[in-house]
């Protein structure tokens, strides 16, 4: 009798082992939308409180931040074009803020970008990355003040980060989000494979239990 039900427990850990290792292979696949199962998004500033005006070559954005967790990917930021076409780049740079190391960098061409919405700048996962400090800086590569876009700042800082616009100190924070690529390791698997196997085995007996009752 006891071989029998250690015999079941073992089907119920193999199986629910089984079935939590699909679930994090389809989410890290291409079967669905990344955006729903692959991506995470952690908010730096929500609020449009003031603008920094246009942003051109030698007017830099700084804001620093600590990442929430590995695999930092992609910023959106809220671009304002002043309704027009604007000619030139949006520079994004990514520095590790200990070592002040460039580790990222992507661009966006501005005739690209919707005025009063967000626009996305996307580079190769960063790995390792949560816990650690980083520093955002965007800048523009035109000196033309009408060939330029503008960013938005809201007054309320981050409790991790500082922001600041042409090298002075600003309170608030820069209106973007910060997006993060879902990782899994086989520690992952194991734990949720372990809790999901117990409460199988928990409901099995007691499944038994009203059954024998």
């Amino acid at each position: 009798m006891m071989i029998k039900r250690m015999l079941r427990y073992v089907i119920v850990i193999i199986v629910t082992f089984a079935f939590v290792s699909s679930v994090y292979a389809i989410q890290n696949s291409n079967l669905f939308a990344p955006e729903v199962f692959k991506l995470k998004t952690i908010d730096l500033g929500t609020n449009l409180n003031a603008n920094f005006g246009e942003v051109t070559d030698g007017k830099v954005i700084e804001q620093s931040f600590s990442a929430k967790q590995d695999g930092l990917t992609k910023v959106d930021l809220f671009f304002s074009t002043f309704n027009r076409k604007n000619n030139s780049e949006t520079l994004l740079s990514l520095y590790e803020a200990d070592t002040n190391q460039l580790i990222r960098q992507a661009k966006l061409n501005n005739a690209q970008a919707k005025d009063n919405a967000y626009s996305e700048l996307s580079f190769a996962p960063v790995e390792n990355s949560k816990g650690k400090m980083y520093i955002l800086k965007i800048t523009s590569n035109t000196n033309d003040p009408s060939q330029a876009v503008t960013f938005w700042k809201d007054n309320n800082s981050l409790a991790d980060g500082n922001l600041s616009f042409a090298g002075k100190h600003q309170e608030g924070s820069l209106v973007g989000k910060l997006i993060y690529q879902n990782q899994f390791t086989v520690i992952d698997i194991i734990i949720n494979g372990l809790f999901f196997s117990f409460l199988n085995i928990i409901l099995f007996e007691l499944l038994r239990f009203i059954k024998n009752k």
